[in-house]
């Protein structure tokens, strides 16, 4: 089975500009290179919608109070 890598990858923030240690790697392998139809950032680029940058591909806002 090919893998197929998000299409929206090479401009991610998230995938080129996020490096924390722990379970990111594991988020990037799940919906940048897995699954990206289950990424929420890749729906809602895929709405036509602005993606924000504190939207993580599970659908969690970071950075936010």
């Amino acid at each position: 089975m090919k893998i197929i890598d998000c299409p929206l990858i090479s401009g991610c923030p998230f995938y080129n500009n996020l490096r924390l240690p722990g379970s990111i790697d594991a988020l990037k392998s799940l919906y940048c290179k897995l699954h990206f139809e289950d990424c929420a950032r890749y729906k809602t680029k895929q709405r036509g919608e602005d993606v924000p940058m504190q939207l993580w591909p599970n659908g969690q806002f970071i950075g936010q109070r």
